[in-house]
């Protein structure tokens, strides 16, 4: 992604599968491992909510982190 989303909005086209075998590893692994707080990003995650950004997206936030990854941990974002 070659986008600021501090600029305009960003999608990342990536499937579920590629996100899981790539992008997403070094978050869970951190999640899965620590106490660390996790920062949520502006991009849309277009094959998982193509309406909402991450930041605000239940499918992302709720269905996946909380629920399939089972993390409790503190996520914050910050606000554009």
């Amino acid at each position: 992604m070659d986008t600021d989303t501090h600029l305009e909005d960003a999608q990342l086209k990536m499937s579920v599968a590629e996100l899981t075998q790539a992008d997403w590893v070094p978050f869970r692994e951190v999640m899965s491992k620590t106490n660390a707080f996790t920062m949520l990003g502006h991009a849309q995650l277009i094959a998982v909510d193509h309406d909402h950004p991450v930041s605000f997206s239940q499918q992302v936030v709720t269905d996946i982190i909380r629920d399939k990854w089972q993390h409790n941990g503190i996520l914050i974002t910050y606000e554009l």
